[in-house]
């Protein structure tokens, strides 16, 4: 299979060979996708879908003996003044999904994600996470926040019952006043 095609803004290429997947007999793809836009693929998908900018994304879709794989995930999307990349892989999307994912988001401020939020940034966060079972593990992370820094790990348990979160966090400083709002500050 060598396929590429566009749609509206967006270019894309299928590669690879399909022989007779689901049954064990093997998938082997590489998908691209590039668009300056991702409001065109809401008519295509008949939802709204958010408007993440400029997305450049790759990876592979394996299929052996009835197991899915995503592999070499590259994506890289640009909504607004922000960032985001996710790179890593997927094991087993249809049985019990092990995701294994190097995060980063860079943004502005707080501001772009909800306007009741304070203007305060820039704001980066970077993490590893993956699952196993009902456990998800964040790994490396390190955010910051103006001035302000925290760096750990944390493990959070989907599974339980209240869900559960355990975590190591260091901060070398915590600036409260960048998460006030103008009026609370101006109370202050």
């Amino acid at each position: 299979l060598d396929l590429k095609g566009a749609f509206g803004q967006a270019s894309f290429t299928v590669a690879g060979d399909i022989d007779e997947p689901m049954k064990g007999k093997g998938l082997g793809l590489h998908i691209a996708l590039a668009t300056k836009s991702t409001k065109p693929f809401s008519e295509l998908a008949g939802v709204d879908v958010e408007e993440l900018g400029p997305v450049e994304a790759k990876l592979s879709v394996k299929e052996k003996d009835g197991r899915l794989d995503l592999g070499n995930i590259d994506i890289d999307a640009r909504p607004g003044d922000a960032r985001l990349s996710v790179k890593g892989s997927v094991l087993d999307v249809l049985g019990s999904a092990r995701p294994k994912l190097k995060v980063a988001l860079s943004v502005r401020s707080l501001r772009q994600f909800d306007k009741k939020l304070p203007d305060a940034g820039p704001v980066s966060l970077t993490a590893q996470a993956q699952s196993n079972g009902g456990v998800i593990d964040i790994r490396e992370l390190v955010a910051k926040l103006g001035k302000s820094d925290l760096s750990g790990n944390a493990s959070v348990d989907t599974a339980a019952e209240p869900l559960s979160v355990k975590a190591t966090l260091h901060a070398k400083l915590i600036d409260l006043t960048e998460f006030s709002s103008a009026d609370d500050k101006a109370a202050a």
